[in-house]
């Protein structure tokens, strides 16, 4: 068994893929970050302050919510990734730890925020859409030679955060649904989009009243769950994974009051994209004959700087 989980590790480093889904992946990771710091922000006094608004919280909190949002946005562009990614954890962990969140943002959320926040750590995520690989571009490249930094990376850089951050996390609320008797019976879909504190704003009325279609919903998310960390490594599983996840948290999005939840787990399914679909893009997107030719100085360092920041820029 050993040997066997080692041989399928090795393989997995071997095995390269574009790093296109990985800078995908962070740049939506960083900007659900940064709304949830905007909401604690704009709610800081009712959610930190002892008493809202009379007994105040100390003003330490709101500073570190103002330096989280950059950090948030160094995610988002890709600057200095590693040393925003490890600041990002950290205070993840004292938010929740050390202050009255862990009292009113205990659940789902804040395992996978914190879980995948980790992972970002050690995740080369720079490698594409980022700010970083220009950084390293201009500062490798000599008027002899360009620079071209590394633009792909080992497989298990996607499968390790589906299987930690979705698969763990899908199969612990499978088996505490387990215990939940709506669930059971078929009504775990109805239930939560009933209750005041979940209801969304759109009517949904024609959606619950269906009690057939309701069951099949709930059924299905269980089932989904379940099987999810067994099967997601492998390929032939992946696209009808990416299309059921990517329904289920839409689903969740529109039909809860918890959009922040639905919007954290979708992009985490930027990993789940078959590698060939981000190749099949970047063809597309390439165009064969410039529109633009530019003549520049290739003996002048400042001329070739410019050249790698424009191309940097264009998609095309």
């Amino acid at each position: 068994m050993y040997r066997q989980i080692l041989r399928l590790v090795k393989q997995g480093v071997a095995k390269r893929a574009p790093a296109t889904g990985l800078g995908v992946f962070r740049i939506g990771f960083g900007l659900v970050v940064f709304q949830e710091v905007v909401f604690l922000y704009w709610f800081r006094h009712l959610i930190f302050d002892p008493i809202p608004y009379v007994d105040l919280a100390s003003p330490t909190i709101h500073y570190l919510l103002l330096g989280w949002a950059i950090v948030a946005g160094f995610l988002v562009l890709g600057y200095r990734t590693r040393f925003a990614a490890v600041v990002n954890y950290l205070l993840w962990v004292v938010f929740v730890v050390f202050t009255p969140m862990w009292q009113n943002f205990d659940g789902g959320f804040d395992q996978l925020m914190i879980g995948s926040s980790f992972l970002l750590m050690f995740l080369p995520a720079e490698r594409a859409l980022s700010l970083d690989k220009l950084r390293k571009t201009l500062k490798y490249s000599t008027i002899a030679h360009r620079y071209v930094p590394p633009a792909d990376v080992s497989v298990l850089c996607y499968y390790i955060p589906v299987l930690f951050s979705l698969g763990l996390l899908y199969f612990d609320s499978a088996v505490h649904k387990l215990w939940a008797e709506f669930w059971c019976n078929g009504m775990g879909a109805w239930l939560p989009a009933t209750m005041p504190y979940y209801m969304s704003g759109i009517d949904w009325t024609w959606l619950l009243n269906n009690k057939l279609l309701q069951a099949i919903i709930g059924y299905a998310l269980l089932i989904f769950q379940f099987v999810f960390i067994f099967v997601c490594c492998f390929r032939p599983f992946r696209v009808p994974l990416l299309l059921i996840g990517t329904a289920f948290h839409i689903g969740i999005i529109l039909s809860l009051n918890i959009y922040p939840f639905g919007f954290g787990m979708l992009v985490h399914y930027a990993l789940l994209v078959p590698f060939a679909w981000w190749r099949c893009l970047g063809k597309a997107l390439h165009v064969r004959e410039p529109a633009l030719t530019v003549f520049y100085d290739e003996q002048c360092p400042l001329c070739n700087r410019t050249v790698i920041t424009v191309q940097h820029f264009d998609i095309c």
